[in-house]
Order: C-alpha cells, then sequence, then structure tokens
C-alpha cells in the first residue's frame, strides 16, 4: 500500500538518525564533516507496505461461520471419510514460521549460490586472508538446530537471489525472515548471549541484508547494524578472535564493516580496532593487512582534522596544532607504498590475485580521504595571519594533492576495469558452459567502497566520472543491488 514518506532528510541523516537540514545540494552536516551528501529522496516518491498478511487476517475474522447440523456422516468421525482425514492431518502439521524456517523450492538453490560466490576459503592467511571461508562449516553444524542463524542466513540469501532472479515471492520471505531474525537477536541479546558466534554471524548478516534488500544507498555498504557489530567484537575482547580457526572469517568480516563505518562516517576507531591492529603483527608484510593498519590510521588523522576545523581560526597554538597536523599528514602519506601501481591482475593465480587488486584499491581511496582533508588543512592557513609566509608552501602542497588525488581514482578505475573484464569473460564461460561462477560476485562486492570514494572526487573529469559510473552500476547489477547508482553520487 503506497504512502508518504515520513522523513525527507538526506540518506546518511536518516541512516544516522539525526536531524537534516535539507539544504541542496549538500546538507550542512554532510559538508561540515566533509563527506558526500548521498542526496534525498524526493518528496513524491511513494513508500510500499505489505499489508496482505493483515487483509488476511482482517477477512477470515469477518468471514461468517455456518452452523452445521450433524449429521449421520459426521457422527461416523473421520475414520468414514479418508479424504477429510488427509485434509485434517497435513492442516495441522503445517509449521509456523517463528519457530522453523519456512522450506521452498529456490531455498536450497539461493543458499547454494549465495555460499559458493559469497566465500572464499584459504589455507595460508599470508597468501590469501579469504572472506567468510568459515561460514559453510558453521551454518552446517547449526542448521536445523539454531533458528537465528538459520534464519539470518537464508534471508540474505533468498535477498540476492530475488535481486538476481526479480522473484517478488522470494523477496517476501526474505523480509519475513528478516523480522523473525530481529526478533530471535533480541531475544539472545536480552540473555546475556553476546560472544556466541551466532550472534555475531546474524548480526553480521543483517547488516548484509540491509545492503542487498535496498534499504540503504550502496555507498553507506556498512550501515545499520554496523554498530552492534563493534559492540560485539568488543565483549569479545581478544585479539585472539580475528585469527580462531573456528570463526576468523566472520570476525574479520565484521571488523571490516566497522572500519569501512569508521573511515566513511569519520568516526574514530575503537577498542575493536586496536584488538585487530594487535592480532596482525605477523602479516604487517601483507597487503591486506598493511592496507587495514592504513586505514585505521587514517581515519584517526581524519578525526582529528575535523575536530580542528571546527574550531575558530586563531593565532598562537592553533597555528602550531594545525602545522603539527599538516605534518602528520605528510608523513602517514609517505607510507604509502608507490610500488602498488604496478600492481596487475593474474589470471593464472586470479583468488589470490583479486585481492591485491581490492586491497590495492582500498588503500588508494584511503589515500584520496587523507589527501582530500589535508588540501582542507592547507586552505585553512589562509585564515592564520602568523602563517602568511608560508602560503606558498601550503599552495604547492595543495596542487600535489590534488593531482595524487587525481590519480588514485584513475588507478582504482583502471584497475577495476582489468578486473570487470577478467570476471566478465569467466561469466560467459560459466554461463556457457553451466559451470559456477566461484569467486565472482566477492570480488564485485569489495570493490563497491572504493569506487564509491572514487567517484565522489570533485575534480574529476566528466569523462572519468561517467567510467566510473558505469563501473559502479556493472558492479552493482551483478551482485544484484536493486539500487546501483543515484544521481547526487555524480555531482
Amino acid at each position: 500500500m503506497p504512502g508518504p514518506e515520513r522523513s525527507l532528510g538526506c540518506y546518511r541523516c536518516r541512516s544516522m538518525k539525526l536531524k537534516c537540514d535539507q539544504q541542496h545540494p549538500e546538507c550542512k552536516r554532510c559538508q561540515r564533516v566533509k563527506v558526500t551528501c548521498p542526496g534525498y529522496r524526493h518528496e513524491n516518491n511513494l513508500i510500499f507496505v505489505d499489508v496482505s498478511n493483515k487483509i488476511r487476517e482482517r477477512g477470515s475474522s469477518q468471514r461468517p461461520r455456518h452452523s452445521r447440523k450433524p449429521t449421520t456422516e459426521n457422527a461416523a468421525g473421520p475414520l468414514d471419510n479418508p479424504r477429510r482425514s488427509r485434509n485434517s492431518s497435513s492442516a495441522s502439521t503445517s509449521p509456523p514460521l517463528t519457530t522453523s524456517l519456512l522450506r521452498t523450492d529456490w531455498n536450497q538453490h539461493a543458499l547454494c549460490r549465495f555460499m559458493s560466490e559469497f566465500t572464499v576459503g584459504t589455507d595460508n592467511l599470508k597468501a590469501n586472508p579469504g572472506f567468510l571461508h568459515n561460514l559453510p562449516q558453521l551454518y552446517g553444524e547449526a542448521r536445523g538446530r539454531d533458528l537465528l542463524l538459520d534464519n539470518a542466513v537464508m534471508a540474505v540469501s533468498l535477498a540476492h537471489h530475488s535481486n538476481q532472479s526479480g522473484s517478488y515471492d522470494a523477496a517476501l520471505q526474505a523480509r519475513k525472515l528478516y523480522g523473525v531474525s530481529i526478533s530471535l537477536l533480541n531475544k539472545e541479546l536480552s540473555e546475556g548471549n553476546f560472544q556466541s558466534e551466532t550472534t555475531l554471524i546474524a548480526v553480521l548478516f543483517l547488516n548484509y541484508y540491509q545492503v542487498f534488500s535496498d534499504e540503504h544507498p550502496t555507498s553507506d555498504v556498512c550501515s545499520m547494524h554496523s554498530d552492534a557489530l563493534t559492540m560485539l567484537l568488543r565483549t569479545r575482547g581478544t585479539s585472539a578472535q580475528f585469527l580462531d580457526p573456528k570463526v576468523g572469517g566472520i570476525t574479520r568480516a565484521a571488523v571490516y564493516v566497522a572500519i569501512y563505518r569508521n573511515l566513511t562516517r569519520r568516526i574514530l576507531p575503537g577498542p575493536e580496532v586496536a584488538l585487530f591492529e594487535k592480532s596482525l603483527e605477523s602479516y604487517k608484510e601483507t597487503t591486506w593487512a598493511d592496507t587495514t593498519i592504513a586505514l585505521a590510521s587514517i581515519t584517526r588523522l581524519l578525526c582529528r582534522c575535523d575536530k580542528l576545523l571546527e574550531k575558530k581560526p586563531s593565532e598562537g597554538r592553533a597555528s602550531l596544532a594545525l602545522m603539527e597536523l599538516i605534518s602528520r599528514f605528510k608523513e602517514e602519506d609517505k607510507k604509502y607504498p608507490y610500488w602498488y601501481g604496478s600492481v596487475a591482475l593474474d589470471p593464472d593465480r586470479l583468488e589470490t590475485s583479486f585481492f591485491e587488486i581490492v586491497w590495492v584499491n582500498s588503500r588508494r581511496a584511503a589515500r584520496i580521504t587523507l589527501l582530500q582533508s589535508l588540501v582542507d588543512l592547507t586552505l585553512r592557513t589562509h585564515m592564520h595571519s602568523d602563517l602568511q609566509h608560508r602560503l606558498k608552501e601550503m599552495s604547492r602542497l595543495r596542487h600535489m594533492a590534488e593531482e595524487s588525488i587525481l590519480v588514485m581514482a584513475d588507478e582504482i578505475s583502471i584497475n577495476t576495469s582489468a578486473l570487470l573484464a577478467e570476471f566478465e569473460s569467466r561469466r560467459a564461460k560459466a554461463n556457457r558452459d553451466g559451470e559456477p561462477l566461484g569467486c565472482v560476485a566477492i570480488a564485485y562486492f569489495l570493490s563497491l567502497a572504493p569506487l564509491g570514494i572514487a567517484i565522489g572526487v570533485k575534480t574529476l573529469s566528466e569523462e572519468r566520472r561517467i567510467c566510473i559510473a558505469g563501473q559502479l552500476a556493472i558492479v552493482s547489477s551483478r551482485i544484484g543491488l536493486r539500487r546501483p547508482l543515484r544521481e547526487q553520487w555524480r555531482r
């Protein structure tokens, strides 16, 4: 049933439940924290609320009940009427949705497809960190016995399946299972089960459901339940959880959500990120560990930058703090490995090679955010009268940062093009030969965040912006996201 949208604030303010001033083209809250405003829902847009269950309940309650006089046939009992006996027995054995998972013909297909496309195994973390590689075993052990895990995983699998196949029935069932999972999760949390693997997996998959069910724009792929994820990781309280052979793949996927949430929202990383950094001491030479540590370090600097820019410019200590922060930004930027520019996709070792491309692109995206804030800091020096003698130096630094931002955006686009070309050729071959696609979906899924940051660079040429927009649309459509790109993101 259509109805008016309750809030007309921008998508970022609505997802964070903050008041939005609704200024166009960007609200002041997004401008103040130096993030790209994802835009607004049009005031004439409608939302649709499923009220089919309420209509059925209302109709059944209003249906007149006709009394039937007992006859000889009725008094004989069900044994004299086998057809009536079969009907009554079949109707009494249908289980309610809240106690067991409703099985349909597409459930198994959706689950198998999700497991094959979104999990990547690993035997050596230094070569390949994997992704959700513990999930198939944990789900297989708990299936049918753990309703929370069963419903949460199936909700995401059906949401992904409905987007790929266009099945409204699968989407409706996924929504129901999502609601059941929320109820079961609330019960688990009320009983104090904060450290169980089931609770962590359920919250992680409820976050993924928000992405696949089109609840939020894809520019904010780590939202809604990310705060609960950070709380659960803190409660578990040890760095060994990220390298645990049983649940390490799950906890690493959860902390990645927290890290990207901190970077995009510019939130100071919490203890869970510090625990993860501690667990990476023996993996610092790997690309994925170096990128993870850099993302956390850059996020901390961005928070310091926002805090400084919120204050009114003044002389003396404020000028010294500004120059010290600029120096810290320059030191962090020097840590960027310039050999990343030579990283290329190797078709012969695709599953290892594409991870390198994804992590390098994430590092480039983080460097873009770092340099954008550095540009803002150099512009701030014009407001300090005691820093006038350093304006030429700051101007050169600003131009170098702006050039590096464009280079990073171009490299993200170029490497993503190579990734898309290789995977699209494999997709065509798989469709022709009837073979599974393997890790295609997870490669696309992990490419969303770098592309979202790259397209937000204001100095991009229109040609490059259109190219990145096309890549975002392809990536989103291939993994089954209904809303691949908004017009506001291109500006």
